[in-house]
């Protein structure tokens, strides 16, 4: 699933569509999205923990020496599937131009590659999140990767139930409820045209 683009198509539809349809999961299960405070929420559900990874396999050596926020609990990333795969790894600063070799390293750790989300904590409310998304490459945002990286900084106790996620593309709300994790943000309509047959 892909919250951003289902937020797009939310705004896209409520301005050409009344009722609004329903939107459905591939197993025809409701997806929640609903509007608050001029944002456009998205229920992205159940995050699963797979793995809590304290090393590093042989070959992934440029992920050895990282300024890891935690170094004493021995937790290196956290492992989550949030309906894609999420490598998730917190640490104590911004990695800079590391984050293409990064992600690039990280797709050689799983079978089916990974995105990989490093995170930066602000304080319990607020973090900073760069994304390396499989198949793409360094991205501004991606929903499924700020729900990952919220459930990996509330399953280590350091996150509120809410936080404000910093992305290259402008900021994004995460909540944490009893149905679900939600991503909020807004979406913003682009110039349209038509494309030659």
């Amino acid at each position: 699933m892909c919250g951003n683009g289902l937020r797009c198509l939310y705004s896209f539809l409520k301005q050409r569509c009344e009722p609004l349809p329903r939107f459905l999961d591939r197993e025809l299960r409701p997806i929640p999205v609903f509007e608050r405070d001029g944002l456009i929420f998205v229920n992205l559900g159940h995050p699963k923990l797979v793995a809590t990874i304290h090393c590093f396999i042989e070959g992934s050596k440029v992920f050895e020496g990282l300024p890891f926020l935690m170094p004493e609990w021995g937790i290196r990333a956290h492992f989550i599937n949030v309906g894609n795969p999420h490598l998730v790894i917190y640490l104590r600063e911004d990695v800079g131009a590391l984050l293409q070799k990064l992600g690039e390293a990280a797709q050689g750790l799983f079978p089916r590659g990974t995105n990989l989300e490093v995170v930066v904590p602000v304080n319990r409310d607020r973090i900073r999140v760069r994304i390396y998304e499989r198949g793409v490459g360094i991205t501004d945002s991606c929903g499924t990767g700020c729900v990952a990286a919220v459930f990996a900084g509330r399953k280590m106790g350091i996150l509120d139930p809410s936080v404000t996620i910093e992305l290259g593309s402008g900021t994004m709300v995460v909540e944490e409820t009893k149905h679900g994790y939600i991503t909020g943000a807004t979406a913003e309509r682009m110039p349209e045209g038509t494309a030659p047959e």
